[in-house]
């Protein structure tokens, strides 16, 4: 039971649907063999990886040090900086002169690099 919610959370978290446009267009210039050979070279090399880490997983974290707190403490702050990244705001500075932490900075910026820079 644990594999398949996993397997139903990595379903949704990589969007396989959504992400199907984005496949096609890159591989739009392949004939449809060659394609289909890309197709099925990729997936059973996202698999190899996926099975390393299923039963090697462990070992690799104690080989390393690795706490699995540790892991997901990183994993939480790595996407915490990606969730800003996306959050990508560009103003300019005189519209928004009235912050005193953006009197340094001149010209274009990133919102989210004027507060944690």
């Amino acid at each position: 039971m644990e594999i398949i919610s996993a397997a139903v959370m990595l379903f949704l978290i990589m969007d396989p649907l959504g992400n199907l446009p984005v496949l096609l267009s890159i591989l739009k210039h392949l004939e449809p063999k060659r394609r289909r050979f890309v197709l099925v070279r990729e997936l059973i090399f996202a698999l190899i990886i996926l099975m390393l880490f299923l039963f090697a997983g462990q070992s690799i974290l104690n080989f390393l040090h690795v706490q699995p707190e540790t892991l997901s403490i990183s994993g939480g702050i790595i996407l915490f900086i990606t969730a800003i990244t996306l959050v990508n705001i560009t103003f300019t500075i005189e519209e928004y002169s009235g912050f005193c932490f953006l009197s340094s900075f001149r010209g274009k910026k990133n919102v989210t690099h004027n507060i944690y820079a």
